[in-house]
C-alpha cells in the first residue's frame, strides 16, 4: 500500500496523509469512508484514533473491504496486476484479504497472480475467472 501511494520512508507524518487522502479522493470521492482504515493500516494516526473503540474484528473487516475498495476501483481506470509470492508463508489477515478479493475478482480488470508451494491450499480453485 506504501508503493500505491508513493509514500516515501523519509515523509512526515503530514505528507503521508496527504498523499493517502489526495491519491483516495481524486479517485473516487465514495471512497472517503476507506480514510480512518487506510491511515490506521499504514500507521498514520494524528491525535486521538477514531478506531480506538472499533471492535478489532470490525476493524480488520473494514480495513480489509477498503482495500479491495481501492483495488477494484482502481481498476476501472487502468488494468491491475497485484502479485503475491510464497503464499505458503501467508499470514492469517493476508489469507482473509485474498479470499475477499478472489471472491470480487469475476468482474474485475484485475490479474492476481500468486506463487506458493504444493502444500499450500486454498478456496478460490473452483473460480472460472
Amino acid at each position: 500500500m506504501q508503493g500505491y501511494f508513493k509514500i516515501a520512508s523519509g515523509d512526515d507524518e503530514r505528507t503521508r496523509r496527504e498523499k493517502v487522502n489526495g491519491k483516495v479522493v481524486t479517485l473516487d470521492r465514495t471512497l472517503e469512508d476507506t480514510l480512518p482504515y487506510l491511515f490506521n493500516l499504514l500507521g498514520i494516526v494524528e491525535g486521538d484514533d477514531p478506531l480506538a473503540q472499533v471492535d478489532g474484528q470490525l476493524k480488520k473487516r473494514r480495513t480489509l473491504e477498503a482495500i479491495k475498495r481501492i483495488l477494484l476501483r482502481e481498476s476501472l481506470n487502468q488494468p491491475l496486476m497485484v502479485i503475491f509470492e510464497d503464499l505458503h508463508w501467508i499470514d492469517e489477515a493476508t489469507q482473509e484479504f485474498l479470499n475477499l478479493l478472489a471472491d470480487s475478482l469475476g468482474t474485475a480488470k484485475l490479474l492476481l497472480l500468486v506463487n506458493y508451494r504444493p502444500e499450500y491450499s486454498h478456496k478460490w480453485n473452483s473460480k472460472t475467472y
